[in-house]
């Protein structure tokens, strides 16, 4: 059953164990995918000194403009590069 927020609607019934898995490890990717998520970006350069990750970055395009949006607070060095 895809998230009610993509269109999705209730199709199947299925017990709580099936449903619990589904909605912890298949719904995320779902509404990753959805929403044009990137998941572990590693940014790298020059001014970065070792190795960063940054979990989640939405990608938002109007036109020919791109926007990468992280999911959370970036770190001063890494917020300064995207």
């Amino acid at each position: 059953m895809r998230p009610r927020r993509t269109g999705g609607q209730r199709r199947t019934v299925t017990c709580a164990s099936c449903n619990n898995r589904l909605g912890s490890f298949v719904e995320p990717e779902l509404r990753d995918w959805f929403d044009d998520a990137l998941k572990q970006v590693w940014p790298s350069g020059a001014a970065l000194q070792g190795r960063r990750r940054i979990s989640c970055v939405l990608v938002r395009a109007v036109g020919d403009q791109v926007a990468l949006i992280p999911e959370k607070p970036l770190h001063p060095t890494l917020r300064a590069r995207l």
